[in-house]
């Protein structure tokens, strides 16, 4: 099973821990509907490569299959 990691510090989901600055693994089943930080308080880095977010709890996500309600940026 592929792990899932989130950043502690903008709350951003991906499965690739070197991503993130402060990463902590979570189950990939958890982190959607949460809470979660706003976009603008994300690392500057993650804000240029992200693809998804959440239209219900507004989680950003580099993959569709990590939210329940995906939505593409731009």
């Amino acid at each position: 099973m592929e792990k899932t990691f989130e950043c502690a510090t903008c709350g951003i989901v991906t499965k690739e821990k070197k991503h993130l600055c402060n990463p902590v693994e979570v189950k990939s089943g958890e982190v959607c509907g949460s809470s979660s930080l706003q976009t603008a308080m994300m690392c500057a880095e993650e804000t240029r490569r992200l693809d998804y977010f959440c239209t219900s709890c507004g989680r950003p996500a580099e993959s569709a299959d990590l939210l329940c309600s995906p939505r593409q940026v731009g």
